[in-house]
């Protein structure tokens, strides 16, 4: 996957997380399952391209600053 692929992913399970109800633990859980895993993967592949990435929370922020800038 390229890197804004993973990153549109990301910040779309990022903005799902925060969207669902608290009363649905279990699909909560699944969503933050699959958050870590796709950010893991695009901060892989962050560093796979020479991007500098210090922790998750920059992850997020780099993940939502490049879709923002593809549109």
């Amino acid at each position: 996957m390229t890197l804004p692929e993973l990153a549109s992913i990301y910040t779309d399970l990022v903005l799902l997380d925060s969207s669902d109800p608290e009363h649905e633990h279990v699909a909560n859980d699944e969503v933050g399952v699959l958050r870590s895993k796709h950010r893991q993967l695009f901060m892989n592949k962050l560093q796979e391209d020479g991007v500098e990435c210090v922790d998750r929370f920059d992850a997020a922020r780099k993940a939502f600053e490049l879709v923002h800038r593809s549109g």
